[in-house]
């Protein structure tokens, strides 16, 4: 499972202003309306998807004696592996908004250039700059999230490797602190889903208002 880094190369920044530069003004903020609405969507079903994870580090931590450890592993392995798409789904949408989000501040930077007129020339500058403060602090939180799930994801690799090496009530024993761990820092990745959605949807606001 590969994220994708946070960085917005530079082929990636042209094939978005290509993508987005060109058509209307509408349809330039149509795009960055959508990319940016596609973020809490997104953060919600790696929420569900977390909920699923956690359930089964749970009963991986209260497992009995008699427990399958065989099944729970499988089943942990598998809804880690979709949680990991979801995340990545989220990462995905984020770097999209930023992207098009950057493009439509560019392009009324080079619209208020044009306006003659003060008023309109300032009120256009001040869109702009809402935005641009809106991008950045979505391009920051989705940083944020990026480290918090590549540490969470390797420290639950780690921890499924080690009971598929002993899949024992001795093996389990072994991994039950890290289990707790992972239980434990839940929350921190489930915080950061949280700021990247509430970043994306203040953009939202920034360009549908």
């Amino acid at each position: 499972m590969f994220i994708k880094p946070l960085f917005i190369t530079t082929a990636i920044m042209f094939g978005g202003y290509a993508l987005i530069g060109c058509g209307s003004g509408q349809q330039r903020r149509t795009e960055t309306v959508n990319s940016s609405a596609a973020i809490s969507v997104d953060a919600l079903k790696a929420k569900q998807d977390l909920d699923v994870v956690v359930s089964g580090l749970k009963g991986l931590r209260d497992a009995s004696d008699s427990a399958d450890l065989n099944k729970m592993h499988d089943e942990l392995k598998d809804n880690h592996e979709q949680l990991g798409d979801s995340l990545d789904t989220v990462i995905e949408s984020s770097q999209e908004a930023v992207i098009a989000g950057t493009a439509q501040q560019d392009a009324w930077h080079k619209q208020s250039e044009g306006f003659s007129e003060a008023d309109l020339r300032n009120a256009s500058f001040q869109r702009e700059g809402n935005l641009r403060t809106t991008v950045d602090e979505l391009n920051a939180a989705t940083k944020v999230l990026t480290a918090e799930w590549t540490s969470y994801r390797s420290l639950m690799q780690q921890t499924l490797g080690a009971l598929d090496l002993d899949m024992t009530q001795q093996g389990l024993k072994t991994i039950k602190p890290t289990v707790e761990k992972l239980i434990e820092r839940e929350s921190n990745l489930r915080q950061t889903l949280t700021e990247v959605a509430d970043k994306g949807n203040s953009m939202n606001r920034a360009i549908s208002q």
